[in-house]
């Protein structure tokens, strides 16, 4: 048996968000926890906590390297944990691919013109799509987006091709 448990740890990630930003004895943790875990096994989630970041805590290591903790604090990564969206943490790690407008038409443009659409026909949709707004452009890329992916018969497959040559 491990004495790292995920319903351990997420509870004890629960308390201290509850009191954040104020620190709490390994005591006041096992307490408000019910006292439904032993001191080894509280021991093991703090540690493992605060090394993923999520807790800090204070204590000491004796020469032995055995650990005694003191008290635990919540980090903000670990509230963020908590939350459902993921909080600021998730946010930072987003990433945005943002098009210039006129790259996003330019592209669009070409694909108008390799196809077999009527000299005329390529014309004028090339002139409305000069003309399009940023909102409008973006809802109609929106919508490409969708049409294309919906087109590919096996996207999981192709995926799976195109993301090794992706790395680096």
């Amino acid at each position: 048996m491990t004495l790292v448990d995920r319903d351990v740890y997420e509870q004890i990630l629960t308390v201290l968000g509850k009191v954040y930003p104020r620190a709490l004895s390994v005591l006041e943790v096992r307490i408000l926890l019910g006292e439904t875990i032993d001191g080894p096994v509280a021991a093991a989630n703090l540690v493992y906590l605060r090394g993923h970041g999520y807790i800090d805590v204070t204590g000491s290591q004796d020469r032995d390297g055995e650990i005694t903790i003191a008290t635990a604090r919540i980090t903000v990564a670990g509230l963020d944990h908590l939350q459902a969206d993921g909080g600021l943490t998730a946010r930072k790690g987003v990433v945005t691919v943002r098009f210039e407008e006129a790259t996003l038409k330019a592209l669009i443009a070409a694909q108008i013109e390799r196809s077999d659409l009527p000299i005329a026909e390529k014309s004028a949709i090339r002139e409305h799509l000069g003309a399009l707004p940023g909102h409008a452009l973006k809802r109609l890329v929106e919508r490409l987006m969708d049409a294309g992916l919906a087109r590919i018969p096996d996207v999981a497959r192709l995926v799976s091709e195109l993301l090794p040559t992706l790395s680096g």
